[in-house]
């Protein structure tokens, strides 16, 4: 499985708390870096992203979820 940064497994980790985050579109500069974190992740596989009307939603993987219960 693929190392995560402490900064990426937080993320993952409000993604879990929340169930869904969708940061809706434009995202501006300030949310752009997470963002870019998220996208990584579902690239990845540790999220699952959903294309809906106010742009991407994340959910934790099966994968996520079990890099959280390390």
């Amino acid at each position: 499985m693929r190392r995560i940064s402490d900064h990426q497994l937080h993320i993952l980790s409000v993604v879990a708390k929340h169930e869904r985050i969708c940061i809706g579109l434009p995202v501006d500069a300030e949310w752009a870096p997470i963002a870019a974190e998220l996208r990584t992740l579902a690239k990845w596989r540790f999220l699952v992203e959903e294309a809906t009307d106010d742009g991407p939603a994340y959910t934790v993987s099966a994968d996520g979820q079990a890099k959280l219960d390390l």
